[in-house]
């Protein structure tokens, strides 16, 4: 048999309604993970940028300061070489003014010391060494010059290597004697020299 309900339903209330679409927890975590690292990189690129401006800075205040330092260290060389060079050259013109005074020395003892009857004919000085010749009228002359040498404080070592008797030809025959001599120059004039110096 045929059953027909003839009775009004409201077919939008037979509908079941069907619940909202929740979104799952997984992709919540995941957008949430996603949403902290992209900050975080954020950050870290800031952070990470600024240093390397910082640094940048730092690296090219230092490098002026390096090249700054290298031009003074340069100027500093420089100037000790000319320290040096002038120090040198003082040196220099130090002992030359001391050795000019040496044989000046020497030729002012040894003049002083020859007697009346003596005259030098040749005088020679290699380094410490002095040797000259001369003649003199008499052997007592040659012997008193060799005495006097021998007392003198910057002569040592005198040494009569020759004297002989010999004439000198002229409108008369005059007999004189020759003599050669050798000694040594003192340390005395070298203390002196030293003491000039550091004078």
């Amino acid at each position: 048999m045929i059953r027909v309900n003839l009775l009004l339903v409201d077919r939008r209330a037979r509908k079941k309604k069907k619940p909202p679409l929740a979104m799952p927890l997984i992709a919540v975590g995941i957008v949430a993970v996603a949403i902290v690292s992209l900050a975080l990189a954020a950050y870290a690129y800031v952070y990470l940028n600024n240093k390397v401006e910082r640094l940048t800075l730092e690296k090219s205040d230092k490098t002026a300061r390096l090249t700054d330092l290298k031009k003074k260290i340069k100027d500093v060389e420089d100037l000790e070489k000319v320290t040096r060079t002038i120090e040198d050259k003082t040196k220099l013109i130090e002992e030359l003014r001391a050795s000019q005074s040496i044989p000046v020395r020497i030729l002012d003892e040894v003049s002083r010391l020859l007697p009346e009857n003596v005259w030098l004919t040749t005088m020679e000085l290699s380094g410490a060494s002095l040797a000259f010749s001369g003649v003199a009228f008499t052997n007592d002359d040659v012997v008193v010059y060799v005495n006097n040498l021998k007392g003198s404080r910057i002569f040592t070592d005198v040494y009569l290597k020759v004297t002989k008797s010999s004439t000198e030809r002229g409108d008369t025959e005059i007999p004189v004697y020759i003599f050669d001599i050798s000694m040594s120059v003192a340390t005395v004039i070298d203390k002196e020299k030293e003491t000039g110096k550091k004078g």
